[in-house]
């Protein structure tokens, strides 16, 4: 007979809220009664009770049936840690690949970035997923600010130890991106495009961009962490003039983050006709193949996403205006990519004009 008093294995350690919200899954599975609940997690129905108001007041959509328990009706798009490390689990399934190698995930209201705080946690602490729900200095590749405001995105990072060599380090932004790429379209159904190097479009504007940091260790002669920060712009917010043909978000809708505005408490909890669509989905899932990706039985295993960063690099056979250390911006006409994930081009001008060269590093943009 199980002990009351005694918390199931999977919620030691874990707050009665995160366990409620953990037990009660995903919209549309059945209720559970408030016993089951208390008996599951070793707590008083009152306790469950309690942490029922305290999540309906935070603005999850649960609900109280008479006689039968609590339903969670809908994902209010709440950053959740119980519901991300639910279909983690869920997902992850028995697959040996990432069996014991899950990473830590931490779920922040506000934080300067998210690559910040994964540097300054302790070594022991990875892998570790950090998502934010707002990031006050979010940052993009050479230094650019990355705007990432309240309830409107994604904002992440993953960190992780690199069992693998220098030079294959050098290929993680562009598998992330390879990575980031197949998610988003596989749960959107939107053709999600790859702007080399780091960048994801949709419909010719940017989604997402990524900055990948390494952290050089004492006595390995190289990385003793690397760190991949990803910020996605869910749903359409307010951008200055000087972004507005640039930028867009993945949802042309208002955000469904019912906590944050009171205006819209009784709003909906996901864009119109998007009911699968859900923020806590979208870092489970990242949070998942990441994982396969970099900590995974076939770890860093870039020949498996070249195909896919080939094919959906949508600038290839464009006119681009490279921005390259030590020389002028010029013009250039976009080839393809190499096996080593370096951008072919051929310049359109200058002393180089006609000959064949592969970019590493810099800056291109396309030419309108």
């Amino acid at each position: 007979m199980s002990d009351i008093n005694a918390k199931s294995d999977d919620m030691r350690g874990v707050s009665t809220r995160d366990g409620v919200l953990r037990l009660l899954g995903g919209p549309g599975e059945k209720e559970i009664s408030g016993e089951e609940l208390a008996l599951r997690l070793g707590v008083s129905r009152n306790a469950v009770w309690k942490a029922v108001k305290a999540l309906q007041a935070q603005g999850y959509n649960i609900q109280s049936l008479r006689g039968r328990g609590y339903r969670l009706v809908e994902d209010s798009n709440i950053l959740s840690r119980a519901l991300v490390e639910r279909r983690l689990d869920e997902w992850s399934g028995n697959d040996p690949a990432v069996k014991g190698i899950l990473p830590r995930i931490i779920v922040l209201d506000t934080v300067d970035s998210t690559n910040n705080y994964c540097k300054a946690l302790p070594e022991t602490d990875l892998p570790v997923v950090v998502a934010s729900d707002e990031q006050t200095a979010g940052r993009g590749r050479r230094g650019k600010s990355f705007s990432s405001p309240k309830g409107y995105g994604l904002y992440f990072s993953f960190a992780f130890r690199p069992e693998f060599s220098m030079e294959d380090s050098m290929n993680v932004t562009a598998v992330a991106a390879s990575v980031a790429r197949q998610v988003l379209a596989d749960l959107s159904g939107k053709p999600v495009e790859i702007k080399w190097v780091n960048d994801l479009y949709l419909h010719g504007k940017k989604i997402a961009g990524i900055l990948t940091e390494g952290v050089a260790g004492l006595e390995e002669q190289g990385f003793e962490r690397i760190v991949v920060g990803i910020g996605i712009n869910c749903f359409s917010h307010p951008l200055p003039p000087e972004l507005r043909d640039i930028a867009g978000a993945l949802w042309d809708d208002e955000p469904a983050d019912t906590a944050h505005d009171a205006d819209r408490a009784n709003g909906p909890s996901r864009p119109e006709g998007e009911s699968s669509f859900a923020r806590n989905d979208l870092l489970a899932r990242l949070s998942l193949e990441l994982t396969r990706a970099f900590c995974g039985r076939d770890r860093l295993d870039a020949r498996r996403w070249l195909d896919d960063y080939r094919e959906h690099c949508f600038i290839t056979g464009r006119e681009v205006l490279v921005e390259a250390a030590g020389r002028q911006p010029y013009s250039a006409l976009v080839t393809g990519v190499d096996d080593d994930f370096a951008l072919v081009v051929e310049p359109l001008e200058g002393p180089d004009a006609g000959t064949e060269k592969h970019l590493t590093s810099g800056q291109v943009s396309l030419k309108l």
